[in-house]
């Protein structure tokens, strides 16, 4: 990944919206050990199809400002600082947020604005809609640090530093994986597999054992290179689904309580609209067998009717990565 690459990728004309809005945040980033890991700068490496999207989305959200302005402060407050191993997490907490502020304006939500860090009103976007000031908060949803996440983030940094070298194909197969937290022991022992793949025979599989008894069945062929999860067959849909509506619903709860301290602090306005907008990441297995909406709906209904009853003039959007903005489902008032 050579930087002058990633550079002259910046001051492409296509990446302009990337260029105004993370420019200044990525450019000394470049000088940093370990830059490589940031899948923005991979993608700006690589030319990647990805590209489009970012800039789609940066596009799009400063069209939907009152003061596009905020915004660049806002990028610069969010992510100058922060650990080079920290990127990533940061930045997609921040496109969180910039979904939610599309969402607002392709609600009908006028005078969008994000809330100045300081103040007595901590929500994190301020807007009105039909005669009234709302304030949303954001939450995003974090994946678990699972077996499947650390394998691909490790094999997707792998692929942007060393693409004669993992220019194979690599199927995760039969793997013991309940998309929960890796303890860092089996962490290390994932990043060791990818980095190891180059060094297997190809094409072979073979078991690899993670600390703990856990274990990943490996294939390693000629072919495109992409790293591919398999995942049970459709006899398991009904129980599948029904373990990601209690995994949503208990993402949701330690998040959804943070949100409403801030969403009700005293100094909010009376009467105004009170959101809380959560950006869930769509496990891999739901969407294979397309269940999306089979998780999300009966979750939100619950959710919303338990804090409606609560909280006065409250509305709540589950957003996923599937769907633009645009698509999410419209917030309900009491």
């Amino acid at each position: 990944m050579p930087k002058d690459e990633v550079l002259a990728a910046l001051e492409n004309p296509n990446n302009h919206a990337i260029e105004v809005l993370l420019g200044s945040v990525l450019r000394p980033r470049l000088d940093q050990e370990g830059w490589e890991d940031i899948i923005i700068l991979q993608h700006l490496d690589q030319d990647a199809p990805n590209l489009t999207a970012w800039n789609d989305l940066f596009t799009r959200v400063l069209a939907a400002l009152a003061d596009p302005t905020i915004l660049i402060e806002k990028a610069k407050q969010s992510l100058n600082g922060v650990a080079v191993s920290r990127f990533n997490d940061a930045l997609d907490d921040l496109v969180a947020e910039l979904l939610a502020a599309i969402y607002l304006a392709e609600s009908g939500h006028t005078g969008i604005s994000f809330v100045p860090e300081g103040g007595l009103v901590t929500a994190d976007i301020e807007s009105e809609f039909e005669d009234s000031p709302c304030f949303t908060e954001v939450k995003n949803l974090r994946d678990p640090r699972s077996l499947s996440i650390v394998a691909f983030k490790r094999w997707h940094r792998n692929r942007a530093t060393q693409p004669d070298k993992f220019a194979f194909r690599a199927d995760l197969l039969d793997l013991d994986d309940p998309l929960v937290d890796l303890t860092p022991d089996q962490e290390a022992s994932v990043i060791k597999l990818v980095d190891d793949l180059p060094n297997k025979t190809i094409p072979s599989e073979f078991i690899h054992y993670l600390p703990g008894g856990r274990k990943v069945m490996v294939r390693v062929a000629n072919g495109s290179p992409v790293m591919l999860r398999h995942g049970g067959g459709p006899f398991l849909v009904g129980p599948v689904a029904e373990r990601a509506r209690r995994s949503l619903l208990l993402k949701i709860l330690e998040p959804a309580r943070k949100a409403l301290a801030q969403l009700y602090r005293p100094e909010v306005p009376e009467g105004a609209r009170h959101l809380l907008f959560l950006r869930w990441k769509v496990p891999e297995d739901i969407g294979a067998i397309g269940e999306v909406e089979s998780v999300r709906a009966p979750v939100h209904e619950q959710v919303k009717q338990l804090f409606q009853t609560f909280f006065p003039k409250f509305a709540i959007v589950i957003a996923h990565t599937h769907q633009d903005p645009k698509d999410a489902p419209k917030a309900e008032w009491d």
